[in-house]
């Protein structure tokens, strides 16, 4: 959690899409290099979790923040295109490495402890850390730096390479769980034990199938909402305060996401979590106000922070030890082959109008919603040996 901190606290982000603009880029490239991030993620996802699970959990996570701090490094000298997609290439490469690791890291740690139960609760509370830092960054780097200047920006990177360097110090203080079943499976095996699981177990497609359509595309909002900021007319003091605030709901949503489920119940919970923010989108078409613009930005991170941790659960249930980075990754995998596509259909349309962008995002989220409403007998309770 401590490392998650450090390693999420951007005080550059209110200000980093007016950044590319300073420096010649379009809607579409600023799109494109989230997309590149996302598309070179794929292509890396899989070994990356094979490595995890053939090699350790911890190298895996050193060897992603170490990737993460390089890609700061250069993003404070870089200037050009050619160049901002070099540091999406690497931070893509970073990205894979954690994205099964850190989960398996937390469930074979509880589970050695006799805790796997607590998976979900454990989840909310790395990721309430994580949106801790989304708090009080983004608010810090609004007061730094606002209105935008782009000596005061460079500055901003400064700081952030500093908040990763700690993180990446300590990636080393962390302890790797014993997982001697992944070590004797060649790493073809691995892989191929995953499509297995994910071709025969129909629950698990379903989970999947509603996670990744009703994804809130929370990457690419972050470049949405500072044009339509501007077009709304909302202060640039705000702009850092809207992630903050933002922020601060994600991190309501990922410690009470399990109070809201046995509140509402698997089917309901879920559905409510996933419709919200269509809803938001789809009004955000028709909302050009500065008070009510900031509002519905804000909003769209708390069903992120329901979403999260109980998608993390739901998917874990189904998923055995022995290949767990490896299954993760591969459903990130498919995560980030939509995500990548709708980024540059995204960017296309808001060159065009964000009502457009606005309207698909909205209208995908909407329709999935409904088509791959889960409920209890999809949700495996009965933890996977």
């Amino acid at each position: 959690s401590l490392f998650y901190f450090f390693s999420a606290f951007y005080l550059y982000l209110p200000f980093v899409s007016l950044y590319y603009q300073h420096r010649g880029l379009s809607l579409l490239q600023i799109s494109s290099l989230q997309s590149i991030i996302i598309g070179i993620t794929f292509f890396t996802n899989i070994p990356t979790g094979i490595f995890a699970d053939k090699i350790g959990r911890k190298i895996s996570i050193i060897l992603s923040i170490g990737l993460q701090l390089l890609g700061e490094i250069l993003f404070f000298f870089a200037r050009s295109y050619p160049e901002f997609v070099l540091i999406a290439i690497i931070a893509g490469i970073g990205f894979s490495f954690t994205i099964g690791t850190v989960s398996a890291l937390t469930f074979e740690t509880l589970k050695e402890e006799g805790k796997e139960g607590n998976m979900g609760k454990a989840t909310g509370s790395r990721m309430a850390t994580e949106s801790l830092a989304r708090i009080i960054a983004p608010f810090l780097g609004g007061l730094l730096i606002a209105p935008f200047i782009v000596d005061r920006f460079m500055l901003l990177i400064v700081l952030t390479i500093i908040a990763v360097s700690i993180a990446f110090i300590l990636t080393f203080t962390l302890k790797e769980p014993k997982n001697k079943t992944s070590a004797q499976k060649k790493p073809v095996q691995l892989f191929l034990d995953g499509l297995k699981l994910l071709k025969s177990n129909t629950s698990l497609q379903r989970i999947v199938l509603l996670s990744l359509f009703t994804n809130p595309l929370i990457s690419y909002l972050f470049i949405l909402y500072q044009p339509y900021f501007v077009k709304s007319g909302v202060a640039p003091l705000m702009f850092g305060l809207t992630l903050s605030t933002g922020a601060v709901f994600s991190l309501l949503g990922n410690k009470f996401a399990y109070k809201f489920e046995k509140i509402f119940g698997i089917g309901k919970g879920i559905f409510l979590a996933t419709l919200f923010p269509a809803i938001i989108y789809l009004s955000m078409t028709f909302t050009y106000h500065p008070f009510w613009s900031f509002i519905l930005v804000c909003l769209i991170y708390l069903p992120l922070g329901l979403q999260d941790p109980l998608f993390t659960d739901y998917q874990n249930q189904h998923i055995s030890d022995d290949n767990r980075a490896t299954m993760i990754s591969l459903i990130s995998m498919l995560n980030n082959i939509y995500i990548a596509t709708m980024g540059l259909v995204i960017g296309f349309l808001a060159d065009k109008s964000l009502n457009l962008a606005f309207l698909c995002i909205g209208g995908v989220i909407l329709l999935a919603s409904f088509m791959f409403k889960i409920d209890e007998s999809h949700v495996q309770k009965i933890m996977v040996k």
